[in-house]
């Protein structure tokens, strides 16, 4: 049988509270600069709760001595789980639960205290507050691995196995550091030293995967900059040909073409919006159509803003038989409802072409060649109608 030796609990403590430090530094400072998206204060603060606590029990034993020193790393530990929690929750924009967890924290923290100035073994204070602070990470673990299920990624694998694995841990030595359970104190010191150890390795994979969630979040704005039209919300140009690219691959993966239906719309008379009322109420107008036309849309559809007062609708999945009714609805809605601006209620039409793809296939690009001209052909006809592409 193999006796592991124990590590010192000191030195062990002072590593983790010097790792907590540096990635609360850093954290912090990525918090500042993204003015506290993603979760950020609250994952920054999970870390300064560890090193805080560690830092106020290296100062009490100092004055007090160990004997006499109350537990604040226990209570720093259910604290920093909590702050974690708090963190995974606001970056998957979920509600905050913040009285209920804080009411949780609140009731391991008076065991901690309880069990200290009752005197009972430190070990009693150290596993209720472990095991709580394991319940709250595989809370947070738990909210990921939803998230993960729906969104994929590897950022979001990698912090819900660690978060998972760290909740594992919590739970494994709150068992493990309790003396009846190993039959020793020296075991258990043995075991806390270990599992210690661990700590340390899993607070430096928690601080990466947090900097790999916060790296996919940007490039996820990045590509919303990029591919979105930001006076509408729609998406732009570039946003419907990735879109596009994206569903060709899932065509070849799946050797069978997806039907799309894709319709061509311009507002009607548009400029004597800007001349009457002024661009920015004309800029107000295309805002509410945009919101107007994605109430209409599904949301495996595409809305699209291809520049001015032009727009892209894309209908994926539909028959040839449901073009034109798709369609229409969509410019009845349209005409029936004006759209409110500063300048009061506006109505607009639309005149839209629709083309459907072609049974064998067909490029985006010739989709909406034809798309197009079966809207000059609906704008030359009087505007305000459907016109189908040959």
């Amino acid at each position: 049988m193999i006796i592991l030796p124990a590590l010192d609990i000191d030195t062990l403590l002072f590593v983790y509270q010097m790792t907590a430090t540096l990635l609360a530094a850093v954290i912090l400072g990525g918090a500042w600069q993204a003015r506290g998206r993603y979760g950020l204060w609250f994952w920054a603060g999970s870390f300064a709760a560890i090193a805080v606590s560690q830092t106020l029990r290296f100062g009490a034993i100092a004055v007090l001595g160990a004997e006499a020193t109350p537990p604040l790393g226990h209570i720093g530990g259910v604290v920093a789980a909590a702050l974690l929690l708090l963190g995974v929750l606001s970056y998957l924009e979920r509600r905050l639960p913040i009285l209920a967890i804080a009411a949780f924290c609140t009731l391991f923290a008076l065991i901690s205290l309880t069990s200290f100035f009752a005197q009972l073994p430190n070990w009693v204070s150290l596993s209720s507050s472990v095991f709580g602070a394991g319940v709250l990470r595989a809370m947070a673990a738990l909210a990921l691995w939803r998230a993960l299920r729906i969104e994929g990624g590897f950022p979001l694998a990698m912090a819900t196995t660690v978060i998972g694995l760290s909740a594992l841990a919590e739970v494994l030595r709150a068992i493990t550091v309790a003396v009846p359970v190993t039959g020793s104190l020296a075991a258990a010191t043995t075991s806390n030293s270990l599992w210690l150890a661990a700590y340390i390795c899993l607070t430096l994979l928690q601080g990466f995967a947090i900097l790999l969630l916060v790296n996919d979040s940007l490039q996820r704005d990045i590509r919303a900059l990029i591919e979105y039209d930001p006076l509408t919300g729609l998406l732009n140009r570039r946003g419907l040909f990735q879109r596009f690219e994206c569903l060709a691959g899932l065509s070849q993966r799946t050797a069978a073409a997806i039907p799309v239906v894709i319709a061509m719309a311009d507002v009607d008379h548009f400029k004597r919006i800007n001349d009457n009322h002024g661009h920015r109420v004309g800029d107000q107008v295309l805002h509410a159509l945009g919101g107007r036309i994605l109430e209409h849309m599904r949301t495996s559809d595409l809305a699209v803003r291809m520049g001015g007062e032009e727009f892209a609708l894309i209908w994926v999945g539909a028959r040839a038989d449901q073009a034109h009714e798709l369609s229409e609805r969509l410019r009845i809605a349209i005409e029936t409802e004006p759209l409110a601006t500063d300048a009061g209620p506006i109505a607009i039409t639309l005149s839209l072409g629709v083309a459907v793809m072609r049974p064998e296939g067909e490029s985006l690009n010739d989709l909406l060649v034809r798309a197009d001209l079966a809207l000059y052909r609906a704008k030359a006809a009087g505007r305000n109608r459907v016109e189908l592409a040959a």
